[in-house]
């Protein structure tokens, strides 16, 4: 009834049917209720019955529920935080995977609710999330890399760039002068990108640009144009694969000329069309983007605007639409560890570092472009306020 299946789509009675079948002890019914709870599917939608149903399933050995739980927990999602609490529950959806024979685990996948988990994600995940209680909590990255080596193994993405990322910044192998690590980091990234998957894409991006800079420094420009070029098919790549970071680094690329013909117009479109605008010089082109970096770019690409007639005509209209990104781009609020981010803490503190410098530099283009284009119309606080916090950021 819940999927359609021979007999006509009934959500409601679905619904009725997975809690009679989880009062009678199913666990996958329990956690087709907390979908249904997630979803409003059927019944009333309440996170106060979700973290209920998640409780239910991991009470009633379901590995999905389990996992749910760790995150509730880790999270303090609609119930108190408690990260030992967490790690227990990640512990018992892995031993309760291991515990099941392989006919089992087959009927749990073949039966998944609509918008269900399989189990190999969620073991895949709570594997993950024990790695990461290891590196972030404790600090062992010995046993985080472990984790996340059995999390590969059930196909998360995002383990391969924890493994990646321990011996790109814990140096876990220092052979070599660090080589090997460095050589160990890359095939993890490679591993992810050959995967099919988004996560690994700016890992191995930061790598290939770090090799081009060191190339192109000792002289070797064919070299360095190479690597160049494998950053943007990587980007392109990412971008393909709905990574909005990917999508903005790929304006980058086109905006500098960066491993392809430079072309201030495509960065532009690059931008528009991560912004889901249609037409150039209008307010969607703004409004629709989240992210700070994104709405640098637009500052920035108005501005150029001005010189390139043939994006947008109106100079007005352009200052203004700059004026306005940096505005967003510096008030937005800075990166906390509240984001559900899960990197590795070493990857978490590059990504607040950089966020903090784009927070300021965008404080500052505001205070610059107010004086230039908006004398006499922007209050003395308007620019002195945003200037202040990026000579103090």
């Amino acid at each position: 009834y819940d999927q359609g299946i021979i007999v006509a789509p009934q959500v409601t009675y679905a619904a009725h049917l997975y809690e009679r079948a989880a009062m009678g002890g199913v666990g996958d019914a329990a956690y087709a209720m907390v979908l249904c709870c997630r979803e409003g599917r059927g019944i009333r939608r309440r996170a106060s019955d979700e973290i209920q149903w998640i409780q239910t399933a991991a009470k009633l050995g379901s590995v999905q529920g389990c996992y749910l739980l760790g995150v509730s927990y880790y999270e303090g999602k609609n119930i108190v935080r408690n990260k030992q609490a967490a790690m227990e529950a990640f512990g018992r959806a892995v031993e309760l995977y291991e515990a099941m024979s392989p006919r089992a685990k087959e009927n749990t996948d073949r039966l998944l609710p609509v918008d269900g988990m399989t189990l190999s994600e969620a073991v895949g995940k709570s594997l993950y999330m024990l790695g990461y209680g290891c590196i972030a909590d404790e600090n062992h990255p010995e046993d985080a890399l472990a984790y996340f080596q059995r999390s590969a193994s059930f196909g998360c993405g995002e383990a391969l760039v924890a493994v990646g990322d321990l011996f790109a910044f814990y140096s876990m192998d220092l052979k070599d002068g660090g080589k090997e690590a460095a050589m160990k980091a890359r095939l993890a990234y490679e591993e992810a990108v050959n995967q099919g998957g988004p996560e690994g894409v700016l890992a191995l991006v930061t790598q290939y640009k770090e090799m081009a800079a060191s190339l192109e420094a000792n002289g070797d420009h064919e070299g360095a144009q190479k690597m160049k070029s494998r950053v943007f098919d990587l980007l392109t790549q990412g971008n393909s694969l709905g990574s909005r970071d990917a999508a903005v680094e790929l304006a980058g690329c086109h905006w500098f000329g960066y491993g392809v013909k430079r072309n201030r117009n495509k960065a532009f479109n690059c931008l528009n069309q991560i912004a889901g605008g249609q037409a150039e010089g209008t307010d969607r082109a703004v409004t629709c983007l989240a992210d700070r970096l994104a709405w640098l770019w637009i500052g920035d690409l108005y501005l150029d605007a001005l010189q390139n007639a043939s994006m947008v005509t109106d100079n007005g209209t352009c200052v203004k639409m700059a004026y306005r990104a940096y505005q967003k781009a510096a008030t937005l609020p800075l990166m906390t560890g509240s984001e559900g981010r899960y990197s590795v803490p070493a990857r978490l503190l590059q990504q607040f570092d950089a966020d903090k410098k784009a927070k300021a530099e965008a404080q500052y283009r505001v205070a610059v472009l107010g004086m230039q284009y908006f004398k006499g119309t922007v209050s003395e606080n308007g620019i002195m306020e945003p200037l202040g916090a990026a000579v103090m950021a």
